[in-house]
């Protein structure tokens, strides 16, 4: 049956190729698309005004904003062909490896990640969806969520053609990061699996930074310079962020994200402050998934022998380990620190905020990490 519709699906997929085109090229539905993602992802625009000269600017983000474009239209118009939900996340945490561990999974035959144009890395590894990527009211929608994913004939080549079984995963890694997520990835994937890459705080805390300055964020704090004491006002939770967290935490499954979600996460020394403190971001996951269906890999393990990690999670993620052939790759993502330090005074300080937290995430997993 597969066989004699073939052709069909193969003129569908060609067809949406072609309006697709003709969508980004009107500009208006493009700039619906590229507002939503740049409201969900304000460091992407960020980029665009950090390059030297007008010209090399209008043309790296006319050609980013035109593909990404192309490949929303392209998986939304075939969203009838589209089911898939991940089986497996990779939750974060920001700076902890995730990248790298993604690009070593796909390595496999049988795991895919997002469907998308390889523009970046980061375009096939994360989706940002339930941060509200297609805009604040949908970041809830199955159907939606669906599209990021390989069509039925990618299960069908894998499963039937091949006979094994597809794995699919989301890598975005701010997801363990806020508490909505845990509800929403629970009610697409009650069963999945869920990887959690962590790190020193600390040192992922000013990678993230850095990340973040190198991308062209204004950020209003540094960690470079010195603790003030005795009431230095970057370490001071202000109102806006608790009650970001409180309105986040109370979020019902199908309500919108907060407006100024974005803004407060991504430009608020605050809300990366907590993203350390791992035992309490992973709370509501703990609540919703069973303990065996939570792995949690240390980012000096995946430094140390990251084949060793990369088979630890194939297995634990159910994909058949002899299949996958190992290749070094370039680190993702790698943060260039162009010889900034953080403030020894502020390494002091860090190091002694997050030694509870510390303490409470090796108690669940009843095993130290060298922090």
């Amino acid at each position: 049956m597969l066989t004699l519709s073939l052709p069909f699906i193969l003129l569908y997929l060609a067809l949406a190729y072609v309006i697709s085109i003709v969508l980004t090229l009107l500009y208006i539905p493009r700039y619906i698309v590229v507002r939503r993602l740049y409201w969900a992802c304000p460091f992407i625009p960020a980029i665009w005004k950090q390059r030297p000269g007008w010209l090399s600017s209008f043309l790296l983000r006319t050609g980013f904003e035109m593909a990404y474009s192309i490949n929303v239209f392209r998986r939304i118009l075939t969203a009838p062909i589209r089911n898939e939900v991940p089986s497996c996340f990779i939750l974060g945490f920001p700076k902890s490896g995730t990248t790298s561990l993604s690009n070593l999974l796909k390595l496999h035959p049988d795991v895919r990640g997002i469907d998308g144009v390889p523009l970046h890395e980061a375009l096939t590894k994360e989706s940002h969806f339930f941060s509200g990527v297609f805009g604040r009211h949908y970041a809830h929608q199955t159907w939606l969520y669906q599209t990021f994913f390989p069509s039925w004939f990618t299960r069908w080549w894998v499963e039937v053609v091949h006979g094994r079984r597809l794995i699919v995963f989301d890598g975005t890694p701010t997801y363990g990061m806020l508490p909505h997520t845990a509800e929403r990835i629970h009610r697409v994937s009650p069963h999945a699996k869920l990887i959690v890459c962590v790190r020193d705080p600390v040192q992922a805390l000013f990678s993230g930074e850095i990340m973040l300055r190198n991308l062209g964020m204004q950020l209003g704090y540094s960690l470079i310079d010195a603790l003030r004491l005795p009431n230095d006002p970057r370490f001071v939770q202000y109102a806006d962020e608790a009650a970001l967290w409180k309105q986040l935490q109370n979020l019902g499954p199908t309500d919108p994200l907060p407006e100024n979600l974005p803004a407060l996460f991504y430009e608020r020394l605050g809300t990366l402050l907590r993203a350390g403190r791992f035992r309490e971001c992973l709370e509501p996951f703990l609540t919703r998934f069973p303990r065996e269906n939570i792995l949690v890999i240390d980012f000096d393990a995946i430094k140390k022998d990251e084949e060793a990690v990369v088979r630890q999670v194939l297995e634990f993620i159910g994909a058949d380990a002899s299949l996958w052939k190992w290749k070094s790759l370039c680190p993702g993502m790698k943060t260039n620190y162009g010889g900034r330090r953080m403030h020894p005074t502020v390494v002091n300080y860090l190091k002694r905020y997050y030694e509870p937290f510390n303490r409470q995430l090796f108690q669940l997993l009843g095993r130290n990490f060298d922090w």
